[in-house]
């Protein structure tokens, strides 16, 4: 048992050392930003449909009843912000920063459009500093939505907020992860810098012809290529 709490202590010491190591600041970026995007993909999600609220069948058996505008009901906004920390959660660190791996995007927008069930990744067990960094980030969102669900609700529904009056809204007045607005145009430099750097080291990759960046098809040919020299 002693063992045991051992291990409890330090794994919990673990994860307020990367609580710390957390550039609030960034998560927050990188946060409203995946707010961002969910609003930007809606039109894609299966679940946009009015809603029929309680009533009973008539004659014809058509159930009777009144009918809630998904676009200004409850559900809407509670829809949406059930999705932004999965949406966040396609952020991983990369270069300092925060980089969108496009396969975990591709998956969540997949997911919207029901296409695939396959879920979106979960960090059970922290094997490494990537790891507790991505644990950090989830824990950051999830509590940031907690605890500013209403006040996140009613920028959704004022849909003349932009983007940037969004950041700045929830980074700096909400969440007050960012002091000013300087640092959230830090942050945001820094998020974009993570994310040139890793385009084009990927694309240097495909260029060279590198491992898992390569083009299926061109690994294909090069190894046909060297069955024929056999």
């Amino acid at each position: 048992m002693t063992a045991i709490l051992r291990y409890v202590a330090v794994a919990l010491a673990a994860l307020r050392a990367t609580a710390k190591d957390l550039d609030r600041c960034e998560a927050c970026v990188v946060t409203s930003r995946a707010l961002a995007e969910v609003l930007a993909l809606e039109h894609l999600d299966e679940d946009k449909t009015d809603i029929l609220a309680g009533g009973r069948l008539d004659s014809k058996g058509v159930r009777q009843g009144e009918v809630i505008k998904y676009a200004t009901s409850e559900f809407r906004t509670s829809h949406i912000l059930d999705q932004v920390c999965d949406r966040a959660a396609t952020f991983v660190p990369r270069f300092g920063s925060w980089w969108q791996n496009g396969t975990l995007a591709r998956r969540f927008e997949e997911r919207l459009k029901g296409a695939t069930k396959e879920p979106m990744p979960k960090i059970s067990k922290v094997n490494n500093a990537n790891d507790e960094l991505k644990l950090a980030l989830r824990t950051y969102c999830d509590n940031l939505v907690e605890e500013h669900e209403d006040d996140l609700a009613a920028l959704i529904k004022g849909d003349g907020v932009d983007d940037a009056a969004r950041r700045s809204t929830v980074c700096t007045s909400l969440a007050k992860s960012c002091k000013t607005g300087e640092a959230i145009d830090a942050a945001l430099g820094r998020v974009a810098d993570a994310e040139a750097k890793a385009a084009a080291k990927d694309a240097a990759k495909v260029e060279a012809g590198d491992g898992d960046a390569a083009p299926k098809k061109k690994r294909k040919r090069k190894k046909k290529a060297a069955a024929k020299d056999l």
